[in-house]
């Protein structure tokens, strides 16, 4: 799972090891993903890492297009008590 606070302000969190999972199932490189989503070569390895503010909200929506899973498959929701609540499917 990917790297998460305590106790997130809003419950709902970006799973970069489901990024990670869906892309290499993909056999799509970083770098490639990386060129598909409009970022710069190490924004994947960054946000696979856990690290700085994450991918833009265009960019998430590209990487869930490209990688052929709903947007909300990308992210973990937790409760008031920090605990993992299963995300309701999008209806669309």
């Amino acid at each position: 799972m990917g790297k998460r606070a305590a106790k997130p302000d809003d419950g709902l969190e970006f799973d970069y090891a489901k990024l990670r999972a869906r892309r290499r199932m993909l056999d799509l490189s970083q770098r490639g993903l990386a060129s598909l989503v409009g970022a710069n070569a190490n924004a994947v390895l960054d946000w696979e890492k856990g690290r700085g503010q994450g991918p833009a909200l265009e960019q998430f929506v590209r990487a869930a297009r490209i990688l052929g899973t709903p947007l909300n498959d990308l992210f973990d929701v937790w409760d008031a008590e920090g605990k993992n609540a299963k995300p309701r499917k999008l209806r669309g």
